[in-house]
């Protein structure tokens, strides 16, 4: 039974989707066919196959390693054993300063922006949603969307408005690799990078639907290793220079994060206490009901929908910390299926806050540009929603 809802949570998203088209007489749905193909085969093999699931861990491994790597620098400041107590700030948060140092070395060489070029490649290739839209989406996942339209400063007004929908929704759909590390802290590793696969894929579902365009008509030429050097002013003398710049921003990508969970966390409780006085039921399973619904469209099953709802609401009003938080929170309290779902839904940077973030990261460099995000807030909210239900969806057919 939860198949067959999963199969109408699939098309009840498609068609919310081009209810929200700019132009459904051109909705490609022959490449969201192609598309959620690709996407069934990844989350096959990434969970169902001795293959799939040995890479899996694989990552997951190198990961947990890095941390072990960060701990390092954080037991140095905070003294040894610090790592030991299961501090948050110290366990979660603090390997981002390390991680974003690897980022910055790994731009600096130009690791990154060939991979991203060469990547973007291929899934052009595979997917014909163009070079890049496919470089985007790839560059997003390494850096973040600050750093992700950085990478296209200087051409930023040469991209058409369908294709700054596409960036911005490819922005709101990755995470940051500085911060995958975290989250494999919080949930199970391979659910972190099936949902980071799956979302580009599923970003590009929904803009097929709700912004559909021909992306081989619109390309704008331009080498995304050149861009890095230029962006990075980089020269010999200046590595460390560079290095440092990255590892600051790390620590203050930290210090951020841990400012808007306990603001965030304490809203959420003052909230909660509020409502329990006044509705004798707290705020958290409110947002629950009211998002039980989308939850049990996906397939959640039907025990779990109020708990997997809360989730779904936090992560939308708050951020991806927050809602990770509560999946841990439900660990063993729910079935498999839903962590599973849960675990992947909440793998992104789809929330309100995030694309006031990426409207200032974009006017910095076109007003323009910012204009046709703004002017599209809501349906970039919905839309990154849609791409989330979409990968959890999916995830929920092997569970």
């Amino acid at each position: 039974m939860s198949i067959i809802r999963g199969i109408i949570g699939l098309i009840v998203i498609g068609l919310i989707a081009l209810l929200l088209s700019k132009d459904r007489k051109n909705a490609r749905i022959k490449q969201v066919g192609i598309l959620l193909v690709i996407m069934f085969v990844l989350a096959f093999v990434g969970l169902r196959t001795s293959f799939g699931i040995a890479i899996l861990e694989g990552v997951s491994g190198l990961f947990n390693w890095l941390i072990l790597q960060a701990n390092g620098g954080t037991e140095f400041v905070f003294g040894e054993g610090a790592t030991n107590y299961g501090i948050f700030f110290l366990n979660v948060l603090m390997p981002i300063v390390f991680i974003s140092g690897l980022i910055g070395i790994l731009q600096y060489i130009n690791v990154l922006p060939f991979i991203a070029k060469y990547l973007g490649k291929g899934i052009n290739k595979v997917t014909g949603m163009g070079e890049n839209e496919s470089y985007i989406a790839i560059i997003m996942a390494m850096l973040g969307q600050s750093n992700g339209f950085i990478t296209i400063k200087r051409y930023i007004d040469k991209f058409s408005p369908e294709q700054i929908f596409t960036f911005a929704l490819m922005g709101l759909s990755c995470v940051s690799a500085t911060t995958i590390a975290s989250y494999m802290q919080m949930v199970d590793g391979k659910f972190v990078v099936v949902a980071i696969l799956l979302n580009v894929f599923a970003a590009f579902v929904i803009v097929s639907l709700m912004t559909p365009y021909n992306p081989q008509a619109l390309q704008v030429d331009f080498n995304p290793i050149e861009e890095a050097k230029e962006n990075e002013g980089i020269e010999e003398e200046n590595f460390f220079s560079v290095l440092s710049d990255y590892i600051s921003s790390g620590f203050q990508i930290a210090l951020a994060i841990a400012g808007s969970l306990i603001g965030f966390t304490a809203l959420i409780t003052f909230l909660n206490s509020l409502a329990s006085l006044v509705f004798g039921i707290d705020f958290v399973t409110i947002l629950g009901y009211v998002f039980s619904p989308l939850a049990y469209i996906m397939g959640v099953p039907s025990t779990d929908i109020v708990s997997a709802g809360s989730i779904m609401a936090s992560k939308l009003l708050t951020n991806e910390f927050v809602a990770l938080g509560e999946v841990q929170a439900v660990a063993g309290q729910v079935t498999e299926k839903t962590m599973a779902m849960m675990s992947t839904y909440v793998i992104s940077f789809s929330n309100i806050a995030t694309v006031g973030m990426i409207i200032a990261s974009v006017k910095i460099m076109s007003a323009k540009q910012a204009k046709v995000v703004a002017n599209n807030t809501w349906r970039l909210i919905i839309a990154s929603v849609l791409v989330s239900m979409i990968s959890a969806t999916i995830v929920g057919f092997f569970f």
